[in-house]
């Protein structure tokens, strides 16, 4: 009888042993926020590529991680806008606007899109909400420059494109800054137009100063 109940504990020390040992070692919690930036991380890498369906993939995974992701949401409205797919763009800067309605470029990008498809007054409201959230955005001022020379209205028109063309020039965007220029033009405000245009085309004494 002894030597049965000391080979029952013995099989109950072996089994409890050797599930003890099988026992998975716990590895360490990954934040979800963390690993949703790492996947965007790896979504800008792709967009850069112009791989711009794999960055759709690691952008929605990024998502599905943390839905309040603004880099991911922002980045999958300009991949989207990228492929022409604006209503899929559309519905990510919402989304992006949703969780911080003061998202300039998401207003902007949002009024880009609404005016691709022809719908114009919703782009001028995108664009005003752009320059209200940050006065200082300048392909918001151009948008909504251009956007007035559209209704007709001139005068604000030459002002928010003049204001571009200043900062496009102040961060050494001769590109958009002449575009900007090119559309005063439009305006019918000679002093504007003067203005900007010696700024960006100084002359030579001025080039030395």
């Amino acid at each position: 009888m002894r030597k049965i109940l000391f080979l029952f504990m013995v099989s109950c020390i072996l089994v409890s042993g050797s599930a003890y040992a099988a026992a998975p070692e716990k590895k360490p919690m990954v934040d979800k926020k963390d690993e949703a930036k790492q996947l965007v991380s790896k979504g800008n890498q792709s967009f850069s590529a112009r791989r711009y369906d794999e960055a759709i993939t690691w952008y929605k995974q990024a998502i599905a991680l943390d839905p309040d992701s603004v880099d991911a949401n922002y980045n999958l409205g300009v991949v989207y806008g990228n492929k022409g797919m604006l209503d899929e763009s559309i519905a990510a800067y919402n989304r992006v606007i949703a969780i911080n309605p003061r998202h300039a470029q998401a207003h902007n990008n949002l009024g880009s899109a609404y005016e691709k498809k022809g719908m114009a007054d919703k782009a001028h409201s995108e664009y005003e909400k752009a320059v209200e959230a940050d006065p200082n955005l300048p392909p918001a001022l151009y948008n909504l420059g251009k956007s007035f020379l559209s209704k007709g209205s001139r005068d604000l028109a030459a002002d928010y494109l003049y204001k571009a063309g200043v900062l496009f020039h102040k961060s050494k965007n001769s590109e958009w800054a002449k575009k900007s220029h090119d559309l005063i033009k439009q305006t019918n405000s000679p002093e504007r137009e003067k203005e900007l245009s010696e700024l960006i085309n100084p002359s030579p004494k001025e080039k030395k100063k």
